[in-house]
């Protein structure tokens, strides 16, 4: 029985230093990663707060289309294209889920 107890806990040891070897793979590629994250994370936050006070978007809009038309119609345009990709990307992801 001591030889099957050795060889579980070669085994135990082999199976510890792969998982060590891992985690500092993972930890330096999550170094590359989180910068990017970082910047998705305040992106969220900011649609959350415009969500949460329409009006400042509605007076800001305004105010552009009274300064700059021109830019106005640039970013409404720059809107539309936004909201179009989230409802077809959002169409995908549902059928793929399904």
């Amino acid at each position: 029985m001591t030889g099957r107890s050795d060889a579980v806990a070669r085994r135990r040891a082999q199976l510890l230093a792969t998982v060590a070897a891992q985690r500092s793979a993972l930890a330096a590629q999550w170094q590359g990663v989180q910068p990017v994250l970082n910047i998705a994370d305040r992106g969220v936050s900011l649609v959350r707060s415009v969500a949460r006070h329409p009006l400042l978007v509605v007076a800001a809009a305004a105010a552009l289309v009274v300064w700059r038309p021109r830019r106005a119609l640039q970013w409404l345009q720059y809107g539309v294209m936004g909201w179009q990709l989230v409802r077809r990307f959002s169409a995908e992801n549902s059928k793929n889920i399904q």
